[in-house]
């Protein structure tokens, strides 16, 4: 699977707007039908209000799961507080973050109410591709600005960018094994839950010999889905498979 399209939004303090921004970012991108996490970072904790749920986890349960019609919440014990971490429950190919702005992973959009806090987040974030601001700036920036009340057009924007992420991971050959005359039809569909990823942009290596074989996309495809089409049919083979080795020798 490729790895999801990250966005931060970061602020230097609170009260910022950094949870109206990016939830109407959210709206804007789930009202076109894409998948979309959101992580918040939480630093003060998280209340666990539901006793029974909290019992479970404080009796050392490792994940415990609170299901009820229509919502799902997982408790996470010892959980170290890290995007890197977090990241493994967000199961969509994009993911919204509130906060976490030290993190290295993922693109960054500042929340500012001036100029002067944009010098001071930037020491600290890395890989800022926008700003948005309470009013407009008197000093022009390399990125994008957007003030709030223009969430519809930050959208657009991170909306390029998240398909060409997600495309240039792709195989790009427009071979149509998938089954889409492009591989930007792929992604399109791929990002809305439409259709399973890139059957070639898996690496897929053959030697014989310890000699490797060069494959085209079509036997790549072949292999990769006969091989995990077999083992789904075996016990203990986990749901979600990402890598496969598989050696033999003729006596």
């Amino acid at each position: 699977m490729p790895t999801p399209y990250i966005v931060k939004f970061v602020s230097s303090e609170s009260k910022r707007g950094k949870t109206t921004v990016a939830s109407k970012i959210v709206s804007l991108l789930t009202s076109r039908g894409y998948r979309v996490s959101v992580i918040k970072h939480c630093k003060s904790g998280v209340d666990l209000e539901e006793k029974d749920t909290k019992k479970y986890f404080e009796s050392g349960a490792e994940i415990v799961v609170a299901s009820a019609p229509g919502t799902a919440v997982v408790y996470v014990n010892q959980h170290v507080d890290l995007l890197e971490n977090a990241l493994n429950y967000a199961k969509t190919p994009i993911v919204v973050v509130e906060g976490f702005k030290e993190s290295k992973l993922g693109e960054a959009v500042l929340i500012v109410k001036g100029e002067e806090e944009i010098e001071e987040l930037t020491a600290k974030t890395s890989n800022v591709v926008a700003v948005v601001t309470h009013s407009k700036l008197e000093k022009s920036l390399k990125i994008p600005v957007f003030t709030i009340g223009e969430e519809s057009k930050l959208a657009d924007y991170l909306e390029t960018r998240l398909i060409s992420f997600i495309l240039n991971q792709t195989s790009l050959l427009n071979c149509q094994t998938c089954g889409y005359p492009t591989c930007r039809d792929l992604v399109s569909a791929y990002l809305r839950g439409k259709a399973e990823w890139c059957p070639v942009a898996s690496i897929v290596e053959v030697k014989v010999n310890n000699e490797p074989i060069t494959l085209n996309p079509f036997v790549k495809s072949i292999i990769k889905n006969t091989i995990k089409g077999m083992l789904r049919s075996l016990k203990g083979v986990p749901e979600t498979i990402m890598e496969i080795e598989i050696s033999f020798k003729e006596k």
